[in-house]
């Protein structure tokens, strides 16, 4: 294993530790990401085992891991918008992108081809983040930003998602390229991995002060 993998499982390993040390601390709409951060965590050890007793094509594990990812933190926003209008279209948006991932391996894509379904709920989930970044600077209800684990969370999807969007979006063009320069764009894109995990943990953290 490419020892910056272990930079992966290791922030998201905190982000597991954090979220179960501050269980009891987590309101409705945490408990989905603690929920993802462990989903997270169990799908990549599992795909490292699979890899060590030879599974090298994980390519139909995208089109089950990205559905499971997208369902979890979309509810995260619905739980945290659920007096406003906006969750009735988030719910539905939700719906909407799982109908299509049930569709996208029968009927567009094959189970052995990389799913685009991750780059779509990528740009969704930026689409999310901007529009909590959008209600708190309306509301202006938060006295110290920094305080905030929603603010320390929606940072790291934004900030992920917009860099995973990217990546999404040109992984089969850059694995035709080059798999050596695919590989270097994989260390690139793990710092941003790593990033999202520390930032969610330290999310975690925060609401031990709620």
């Amino acid at each position: 294993m490419p020892f910056y993998l272990y930079f992966n499982i290791a922030s998201e390993l905190s982000a597991v530790i954090l979220g179960t040390i501050f269980l009891k601390s987590l309101d409705k709409k945490f408990i989905f990401l603690y929920a993802f951060v462990c989903y997270a965590f169990a799908t990549e050890v599992g795909l490292h085992i699979l890899s060590k007793l030879g599974a090298h094509n994980t390519l139909p594990g995208t089109h089950f891991y990205g559905p499971i990812e997208f369902l979890l933190l979309s509810l995260m926003y619905y739980y945290h918008f659920k007096s406003s209008k906006i969750s009735k279209w988030i719910l539905f948006i939700l719906v909407l992108f799982e109908v299509y991932c049930i569709i996208n391996p029968l009927f567009i894509q094959g189970l052995y081809e990389y799913s685009n379904t991750r780059a779509i709920s990528g740009l969704i989930l930026v689409f999310f983040s901007i529009l909590y970044f959008h209600d708190v600077m309306v509301e202006t209800k938060i006295g110290k930003l920094s305080a905030e684990p929603m603010i320390w969370i929606n940072t790291a999807i934004l900030l992920y998602f917009s860099a995973n969007l990217f990546y999404n979006v040109l992984f089969t063009m850059i694995l035709e390229y080059s798999r050596e320069f695919s590989k270097l764009v994989s260390v690139y894109f793990t710092f941003f991995n790593v990033l999202f995990y520390l930032l969610i943990a330290i999310g975690f953290f925060k609401t031990k002060k709620i």
